[in-house]
């Protein structure tokens, strides 16, 4: 393995990393290169668990590397967590918990080590249903991914998270790999080399984080869940939690589920842009199929036995999957929460 000594700077301006691998030997790496170190190669063991991130206490980077028979002393500059679950005791050096959380630390890293670099890396897009994040160098698909959109938000929109950000830089103006610890309880799978009743984590999934701190009144109506793995929220359910069934957030207008032509002004700022550039493709007519969505969503009616006016089934579920997976259904739910006063 290389282990992360520390960071320096170099010709008094490139902040790099100090490692040190099984011979002795230290290097410098660029810290686009974070992500590739304090890997081991020995055979992992895997745990799936909850942890209290008010629980992690500090431990010891010597005590660290010798779980990977390295005899070499280090300084104290990376800093190593540990917690306990189920009586072994869990190591996690703080590159690991970088990689885990600031996604896709390839990209985020160069801004993790600079003044307002969460500021740099990701721009807040407003609209009257809330923001989107829209990051620096990734794909237009990516940006749309809710397991890179809900990490980003819970860094802006959390005291303890985006002091959590902040604290990287303040550590490694002091040549430390450190960083404070969030408020909230984390759903993580943890990869590493285990030895008695030790876990010397090389590798952190982070599935989602839930908390009880209040965001920033600027995002009040903010989800205290963070998801940070797709697919998560359907894990450890019953054949019964998809049944089909009515939405109780949704009400009808005067006996109707259809949006209001003020709900629509609204509602179709969301696509406008897309619809200008022809580039949807619509075969149906936009309006009749949010209508059709939310009369199937009220009155919990199954995709497939559901009569739409505009189209299929599938083009229907399509739409409401395309518009979950990037947002716009958050907003839309919030326009019509702002409209029908729900």
């Amino acid at each position: 393995m290389q282990w992360i000594e520390g960071i320096v700077r170099e010709d008094a301006r490139l902040v790099a990393t100090a490692a040190i691998d099984g011979n002795g030997k230290r290097h410098t790496y660029s810290l686009s290169e974070l992500s590739k170190l304090s890997k081991a190669h020995s055979r992992s063991h895997i745990s799936k668990l909850n942890t209290d991130f008010q629980n992690w206490q500090l431990s010891s980077a010597n005590d660290y590397i010798s779980g990977f028979g390295l005899s070499s002393t280090v300084d104290e500059a990376h800093r190593v967590f540990k917690f306990e679950h189920e009586k072994v005791t869990y190591l996690v050096p703080a590159a690991v918990l970088f990689k885990a959380i600031f996604r896709p630390l390839n990209l985020t890293a160069t801004y993790l080590f600079r003044p307002q670099g969460l500021e740099q890396a990701c721009v807040p897009t407003l609209s009257s249903a809330g923001a989107n994040f829209v990051m620096s160098g990734l794909s237009k698909r990516a940006q749309s991914c809710s397991s890179l959109q809900q990490p980003l938000s819970w860094l802006w929109c959390f005291p303890s998270a985006k002091l959590m950000w902040n604290s990287v830089y303040s550590y490694a103006c002091n040549g430390l790999l450190a960083c404070d610890l969030p408020v909230g309880n984390a759903r993580i799978v943890a990869k590493g080399v285990k030895k008695d009743a030790q876990l010397f984590v090389t590798e952190i999934t982070m599935l989602q984080i839930t908390t009880d701190e209040e965001p920033f009144e600027f995002a009040c109506v903010h989800s205290k869940t963070i998801v940070f793995h797709e697919g998560v929220s359907f894990r450890n359910r019953q054949l019964s939690d998809f049944v089909a069934r009515a939405d109780n957030t949704l009400i009808q207008v005067n006996g109707k589920w259809d949006v209001t032509d003020q709900e629509w002004d609204a509602i179709y700022q969301l696509f406008s842009e897309q619809e200008k550039r022809g580039s949807s493709k619509r075969k149906h007519e936009l309006r009749t199929l949010i209508d059709g969505i939310l009369a199937k969503l009220g009155t919990g009616i199954p995709w497939t036995k559901f009569e739409f006016k505009a189209g299929t089934w599938s083009n229907a579920s399509k739409l409401y999957g395309e518009c979950r997976k990037d947002g716009r259904w958050l907003e839309i739910q919030t326009i019509l929460k702002h409209s029908r006063r729900i």
